[in-house]
């Protein structure tokens, strides 16, 4: 086994050497680009904010029941849905997170329900 040099350079560099070598390693896999999507979806969802503005909801042509914190995945599965024709087998990445983040909102709400059981009893 030998031992690599020490890396020349500014710290900058060496990270960005690092970074590149070990995604070179990865494997870009569909399991990695939904693990990746779901957290994203975690981090939005627990963060409370609303990605997609009213203008870009009414552009999408959602109605005021879907203009929830998912919206923002549901106008590219509406997007892809109708580019598709409704073909039941496309869209299904999208249609996945648009459900998984619909979970995770009912979960958030069935803990705040919990919670308020509780303070009321």
């Amino acid at each position: 086994l030998q031992r690599a040099e020490p890396l020349q350079g500014s710290r900058q560099e060496k990270t960005l050497i690092l970074s590149y070598i070990a995604s070179s390693r990865r494997k870009e896999t569909p399991f990695n680009s939904i693990r990746r999507s779901h957290s994203s979806i975690r981090r939005h969802v627990r963060s409370g904010e609303a990605a997609g503005v009213g203008e870009e909801m009414a552009a999408g042509g959602l109605s005021l029941g879907a203009r929830d914190l998912c919206a923002h995945l549901l106008i590219p599965l509406n997007r892809c849905r109708t580019e598709t024709l409704f073909a039941p087998w496309k869209c299904s990445d999208e249609r996945h997170s648009y459900e998984k983040c619909e979970y995770e909102l009912f979960l958030r709400r069935m803990k705040k329900m919990e919670a308020f059981r509780e303070a009321t009893q």
